[in-house]
Formats: C-alpha cells, structure tokens, sequence
C-alpha cells in the first residue's frame, strides 16, 4: 500500500509542475509578466519526502528487507508469500521513486549518483521479482 501511496505524491507533484508550466506559457502567449508563482507547502512537502525517500531507498540493499535469491517464494507458505508481496512492494517503490527522479526535470551531473542508484536497484528489484515470480 505504501507504493500507491508514493505513486499518489509523485502524481500530484508532476501534475502540479504541468500546471504551472501551462500557466506560465498561458501568461507569455498573453503578454503578461509572467513573475515566479509560489509552490503550495503541500508540494513542497511532497517532493521533501519523495527525495528523502529516494535517498534512503538507494542506501537500502535488497538484504535489508530481507529479499534476495537464497530468500523462500514459494506460494505454499506464508513465509513466501509474504517475500513475494514485499518484492513487488520494493519493486513498484523503486519504480515510483524512478518516475519521479526523471520528472523533477533537475538532470545535473552532480545529481547523476542518484540517477544511477534509483536505476540500478530498480533493475535489481525488477530482476528478483521476475526470477521469483516463474
């Protein structure tokens, strides 16, 4: 539940940066000053969180939510079950987090760290899902 959750703020702050740009542009096509808007505290909160939990999600190795190959998925028992729902919970957050370092527009080398760690371990989540899940 947690990742539709993150996919919910990372919506609603990617449809807001939508909206002002479409303003601005409105603003421009029609002459006026278009002077800087301010961001809602909510948006602001939103992205506070989504980068922190960016941050935290690359320090986090597969091995800390207790998933890796040597893990039990079978279907037959609870123990597997629950390794399987929190590979594909891991697996939609990195997704999530991915949707939402690309759309913050904010592509700087400095910031390319980052880019890398959120890409490779959703490739890594996405791998295990995909193994476990033959």
């Amino acid at each position: 539940m947690q990742d539709v959750l993150l996919q919910c703020m990372q919506l609603c702050v990617f449809k807001y940066w939508e909206w002002q740009d479409k303003l601005e542009e409105r603003m421009e096509g029609a002459g006026e000053e278009a002077g800087p808007l301010e961001t809602p505290e909510v948006i602001g909160i939103a992205k506070g969180v989504l980068s922190s939990v960016v941050e935290r999600m690359i320090k986090s190795e597969p091995e800390d939510f207790e998933l890796d190959k040597s893990s039990d998925f079978s279907s037959g028992s609870s123990v597997g079950q629950k390794n399987r729902v929190m590979a594909k919970l891991v697996m939609n957050i990195y997704e999530t987090l991915l949707e939402f370092t690309f759309t913050t527009g904010e592509f700087r080398y400095r910031n390319w760290p980052l880019y890398k760690g959120v890409l490779y371990y959703a490739t890594r989540a996405s791998v295990l899902y995909r193994e476990v899940s033959l």
